[in-house]
């Protein structure tokens, strides 16, 4: 099972508009307790912009790196969803799609 986290843009009532989805994320549940410890968790993101996410999570990936051991402890056993992999996709993925969407907004998760 996975997160949908959705970033889009909503309907203009005033051009008629419709809503566009531009990106879509689904990481795994088993990142659960990390995106808690590390203040990302997906259904607290709805409504953020882009610009306000792309700061929580580069604020993670640095908390991440800080107290790695920590979060490596919230590890699943089958690590189906690990710390490095977790900072690898935000650096690699989120964080630049954030920069070059700032006013995208998480639709949902």
């Amino acid at each position: 099972m996975s997160y949908d986290i959705d970033f889009g843009y909503p309907a203009c009532s005033g051009c008629g508009r419709p809503a566009e989805t531009v990106h879509s994320w689904d990481p795994t549940y088993n990142y659960r307790e990390i995106f808690l410890k590390a203040d990302i968790y997906p259904k607290d993101l709805i409504g953020k912009t882009g610009e306000e996410v792309g700061v929580l999570f580069l604020r993670a990936v640095e908390a991440m790196k800080a107290d790695r051991e920590a979060f490596v402890a919230l590890e699943p056993p089958n690590k189906w969803g690990t710390v490095d992999e977790l900072i690898e996709h935000l650096e690699e993925r989120m964080i630049p799609f954030c920069r070059a969407n700032p006013r995208c907004r998480v639709t949902g998760a």
